[in-house]
């Protein structure tokens, strides 16, 4: 198998890599920033204060999932319903939970 890389395809995934720089970047200054002490990015691998093993568990899993979505989409095999697989997986809890903390607040 060996596949050549379009030259869109370099410019993808250039692009998806300057992306994730660019938003590195941007955690890892509030993550310095004296203006948001509360944002920390340890929060990502704890809970309760604590070391969670689960928790890293899912942000390995959040990643890897990811580079799949992204691999796929590169080498233009991505299909519908590996789309639809990640968006079940990650995107629905993620807006449910940011919809049920919008009607929390307005109670």
């Amino acid at each position: 198998m060996n596949h050549q890389l379009e030259q869109h395809e370099i410019i993808i995934a250039g692009l998806g890599v300057l992306t994730l720089l660019v938003l590195l970047y941007i955690l890892w200054r509030l993550h310095q920033s004296k203006e948001y002490p509360e944002f920390d990015l340890v929060d990502l691998l704890m809970e309760n204060g604590k070391a969670s093993k689960f928790a890293i568990f899912l942000l390995g899993a959040f990643i890897a999932t990811t580079w799949v979505l992204v691999y796929q989409t590169i080498h233009n095999a991505l299909t519908e319903w590996l789309f639809a697989a990640y968006g079940a997986f990650w995107v629905v809890p993620v807006v449910t939970k940011l919809l049920n903390g919008a009607q929390d607040k307005t109670k």
